[in-house]
């Protein structure tokens, strides 16, 4: 089950983060218990998709805010040396938080960040009906070369090609997945972006009324809403602390 099993955010300002995104995503926002109050889980019904974390003081004070993807992988160790074989690079060594989970911190061929995890016990995921507000809808690469990135992570998970949608002066925009069933795409990025990287859209039960909540919380909209190949219906937003996020609708 080599997929993105859990999304989390870094963010300056925890409380900000847990008051606008209680807001705006179908969460029940829940201190983990884990020591330090630090991390927070996002909750869909009593199941934990996601969580949220404040910036510890060994981390960058000029890193900006982010939200993060982990890879499932039964051994991270291996992952990682094979992911660096293939012209990946580590920025954080793997490392065990006891009794909840082994990860390790990576960026790709073209610099984009993601993150491999081993949950400690290991378990079956949650299982949701597809489109569940507050669930992970979509994992989008903007990358520097996207076929470069593909064979990277074709190699390192085993991802299939599924549909390629020719999008115009902007390129392909290759999904992908596992098992015929789609949960990603890729494509180059815009000469203009800075990097590479991660783009997340969670579950909402609708696009517009969504979005509204973002602006009205103290969020912003960089793209959309539009509708998209297939129907669905999407939205680019930063948080207020600075993150950017997306979310997705089968609703307008």
């Amino acid at each position: 089950m080599s997929k993105f099993i859990w999304h989390d955010l870094m963010t300056p300002d925890l409380d900000g983060a847990r008051n606008f995104y209680s807001k705006v995503i179908d969460w029940n926002i829940a201190d983990s218990g884990m020591p330090g109050g630090n991390y927070w889980l996002c909750n869909v019904g009593k199941d934990g998709v996601g969580g949220m974390m404040a910036f510890g003081p060994e981390d960058d004070a000029k890193m900006p805010p982010f939200w993060s993807g982990y890879i499932h992988t039964p051994d991270v160790g291996k992952a990682a040396q094979q992911a660096v074989k293939l012209g990946a690079k580590i920025f954080r060594e793997p490392q065990i938080v006891p009794d909840v989970v082994e990860f390790a911190i990576l960026t790709d061929p073209s610099g984009a960040m993601f993150n491999i995890m081993r949950p400690i016990p290991q378990g079956d995921a949650p299982v949701f009906k597809p489109g569940t507000p507050g669930t992970m809808g979509w994992n989008e690469l903007l990358s520097g070369d996207w076929k470069q990135a593909w064979e990277f992570y074709h190699a390192m998970f085993g991802w299939e090609k599924h549909q390629a949608l020719e999008m115009g002066p902007i390129g392909t925009y290759q999904t992908f997945g596992l098992n015929g069933v789609s949960f990603g795409g890729m494509m180059n990025k815009r000469a203009e972006m800075p990097m590479a990287y991660w783009n997340y859209y969670w579950n909402v039960a609708g696009c517009a009324a969504t979005v509204k909540a973002i602006t009205d919380n103290g969020g912003s909209i960089m793209f959309g809403p539009m509708q998209v190949p297939g129907g669905s219906w999407i939205a680019n937003g930063v948080d207020p602390q600075g993150a950017m996020f997306a979310i997705t609708s089968l609703t307008g």
